[in-house]
C-alpha cells in the first residue's frame, strides 16, 4: 500500500494502491433479515474502522416496527429521519466532527423523504428510501460512527460503510465536518449560514407552520476560520397555518 490516490474514469486504467473494505449489516443465517435493531434512547456504534484510510461510501436505510400491520413487516415512525441523529468521531475525538440527524445529513429536510440525486448525496428510490454519500472522509488512525434512536419506537438499522486502507495520508489532508442548525423561529435575526474557507455542500430547509422556521446543514473540510461570504435572512412574521402539525425539534 502506499499513499491514497483518488479514483475516476481519467485513471481507471492504473492499478491503484491501498485495500478497499467494507462494514455492513448482514443476516448470519445468510438470510434477508439484515439490520440491527436498535431500542428507543440506544446509541449503536455500526463502524470502528482503523486507519490510515478514507471512507468513500456510506449507505443506510431505516426502519421502525409496523404496529398498525405487524404481518407487512417493518413499517415507518412519523419524522423517523429527524429522531435518528448520526455521530461520526475521527482519530482519538470526543467530540464528533459529524453531527446531524439522519435525513438532514443525506440532503433532506424536515424529517420528509423524497428522491434525488446530486454528485456527493442521493436518496432513492421508492420515496427515498436509501441514502448514499460519497464525499470522501479521510482519518488517519480511527473512524468512529454511531447513531442514536431518538424515536419512539425500535429501530431497523441497515448500512455498509465502504472505506480505503492505506498506507499514508497526504500531509495537506484535512478533515471531514457536517453540522446541523435549526432556528424556530428566526426572530428576524442574521443567520451566519458559513464561516469556513472551503465549504463543499450546503442544505437550506425552510417553511412556515405557525411561524417561519429554518434548518441548515453544512458540510466542509475544515480550515482556517473567515467572515461570512454567505448570509441568510429570516424576519419572524406569525401566520395562520395551515397545518398545526410540524417536524420534532
Amino acid at each position: 500500500m502506499s499513499e491514497y490516490q483518488p479514483a475516476n474514469l481519467e485513471n481507471l486504467f492504473v492499478k491503484r494502491a491501498g485495500k478497499r473494505m467494507r462494514v455492513a449489516s448482514c443476516d448470519p443465517t445468510g438470510g434477508n433479515n439484515d439490520n440491527v435493531l436498535i431500542p428507543s434512547g440506544e446509541t449503536y456504534l455500526f463502524a470502528d474502522l482503523q486507519g490510515p484510510g478514507i471512507v468513500t461510501h456510506f449507505f443506510c436505510t431505516i426502519g421502525n416496527p409496523n404496529k398498525r400491520r405487524p404481518e407487512c413487516g417493518i413499517g415507518t415512525e412519523e419524522f423517523n429521519v429527524r429522531k435518528v441523529v448520526l455521530n461520526v468521531y475521527w482519530d482519538d475525538e470526543t467530540e464528533p466532527s459529524i453531527q446531524a440527524p439522519l435525513g438532514d445529513f443525506f440532503g433532506m429536510g424536515h424529517g420528509i423523504t423524497k428522491s434525488f440525486a446530486s454528485a456527493p448525496l442521493q436518496i432513492t428510490p421508492e420515496d427515498g428510501r436509501g441514502f448514499n454519500c460519497w464525499f470522501p472522509m479521510p482519518f488517519r488512525r480511527r473512524a468512529r460512527f454511531t447513531v442514536k434512536n431518538e424515536c419512539c419506537s425500535p429501530l431497523h438499522f441497515y448500512f455498509y460503510v465502504d472505506y480505503e486502507q492505506v498506507d499514508s495520508l497526504p500531509e495537506n489532508t484535512l478533515y471531514f465536518h457536517a453540522l446541523w442548525n435549526r432556528e424556530c423561529p428566526t426572530d428576524g435575526k442574521l443567520l451566519v449560514r458559513l464561516k469556513f474557507r472551503k465549504a463543499d455542500d450546503c442544505t437550506w430547509s425552510a417553511t412556515r407552520l405557525t411561524y417561519q422556521a429554518t434548518d441548515s446543514m453544512e458540510s466542509y473540510y475544515k480550515a482556517k476560520a473567515a467572515q461570512p461570504r454567505k448570509r441568510g435572512r429570516g424576519k419572524s412574521r406569525r401566520r395562520p397555518a395551515k397545518t398545526a402539525q410540524s417536524a420534532p425539534q
